[in-house]
């Protein structure tokens, strides 16, 4: 690819090779990074047939409005003669540049066969800043790759609120607020994805989010171990069928307690993954996918940890009175109950493993190459359609 011009400007330089072709296949605009790397590029099409099988749901439809802001007069940039009548333009987002860079220091520019030429520039920079503008084609390719995690987005929040629902009475009105909160503003985070808008407000609340869940996790964390060292009180005079009474309470407790340290993990989850496609920041997602899978790992040794201690505690019960099968069967009874207990939280870790999973799985898949067609009516966008990968060759 040739050199870009050095004396570009940050305005959005169109140039092209000579005289553009009728169908505009010699030239593409495209926004590059220092490297030359391109993340967006924009060109026309003649692929009809992809046009009419392409895929389109609402999301898409709400990103016609941005696009039209932006793109309104591409046409006449890419499209030499005539702009009346139905054209078409191809948009395609590489999702691994867009995420991973937050979109300072990108380019836009015409690109012909041979690359970026300097000749035959067509449109003054003033004029093409206000036509296509870098930033806001970086702004909806944002918003093109976090649409594609939607549907991810909205099972996992299907799971936080069958949690929410059954969230513990130990918690205080305040701790319980604080999940139930986390959890309202990601509702409302994927309803602003769903209308196809990204805004920085979110990326700004996720941070909170992330400090009052994690904060909550840390006290309940606390709270559990706090719970597990006190020993019940073994006050009868005779027997032992309090003592194990207060032991299965105690089980039941910190049953409760991990559950609940398990349902701020998993919100935590959700909260990285809609952060996850904010651009940029490439370091602290890293890190925070690191934290909470450290926490996951954490829950399994919580619940292990439960089960040696109930294995300890009902060792230490004995009564004169009691026989020794009655001995036997109720430490017994305390022992399954602490392993069920433990195999419960160990099946929740293992999901929150598969969450986490999941995620840095589609985060990869989903960064892939996406192709949007954009159908244009007498200059003026209309619909938006995405290229169906089999189809995008055709």
């Amino acid at each position: 690819m040739d050199e870009v011009p050095e004396q570009f400007d940050g305005a959005a330089c169109v140039t092209t090779t000579g005289n553009v072709a009728n169908d505009g296949s010699d030239v593409r605009i495209a926004i590059m990074d220092q490297s030359n790397r391109e993340a967006v590029t924009i060109r026309p099409s003649q692929d009809v047939a992809g046009f009419e099988t392409g895929k389109r749901d609402a999301s898409l439809a709400g990103l016609a409005g941005r696009l039209g802001a932006t793109l309104q007069a591409a046409p006449s940039v890419l499209v030499a003669g005539e702009a009346a009548g139905k054209q078409l333009m191809e948009v395609v987002v590489n999702g691994g540049l867009v995420r991973a860079s937050d979109g300072n220091g990108w380019r836009a520019f015409a690109m012909g066969p041979k690359g970026v030429k300097e000749h035959a520039r067509l449109f003054d920079t003033e004029k093409l800043q206000n036509m296509i503008n870098a930033g806001a084609v970086w702004q909806v390719a944002s918003v093109i790759v976090a649409q594609k995690h939607l549907a991810d987005i909205s099972r996992k929040l299907d799971e936080i609120s069958s949690g929410v629902r059954q969230i513990s009475d130990f918690l205080d009105e305040q701790r319980r607020s604080q999940i139930q909160g986390a959890y309202r503003y990601l509702e409302q985070a994927r309803s602003a994805l769903e209308a196809g808008d990204m805004p920085s407000s979110v990326r700004n609340e996720l941070e909170h989010c992330e400090r009052n869940l994690l904060s909550l996790q840390l006290h309940l964390d606390s709270e559990f171990r706090s719970h597990l060292k006190e020993q019940a009180k073994h006050v009868e005079t005779f027997g032992t069928e309090e003592l194990a009474l207060a032991i299965s309470q105690k089980i039941r407790r910190q049953e409760t307690l991990l559950r609940d340290i398990a349902l701020c993990v998993q919100t935590r989850i959700c909260a990285w993954h809609v952060f996850s496609l904010f651009p940029g920041e490439p370091g602290l997602k890293e890190s925070r996918r690191r934290d909470i899978q450290q926490s996951i790992d954490e829950i399994g040794a919580l619940a292990a940890e439960l089960t040696k201690h109930i294995e300890r505690e009902t060792g230490n019960m004995h009564s004169r009175l009691n026989l020794g099968s009655t001995l036997a069967r109720r430490r017994d009874a305390l022992r399954q109950q602490a392993a069920g207990t433990a195999h419960k939280i160990t099946s929740t870790r293992h999901a929150a493993d598969r969450a986490i999973a999941d995620t840095v799985g589609m985060l990869q898949a989903q960064d892939a190459t996406l192709r949007l067609l954009v159908q244009f009516q007498d200059g003026a966008v209309g619909e938006v359609r995405q290229l169906i990968p089999h189809e995008v060759g055709a």
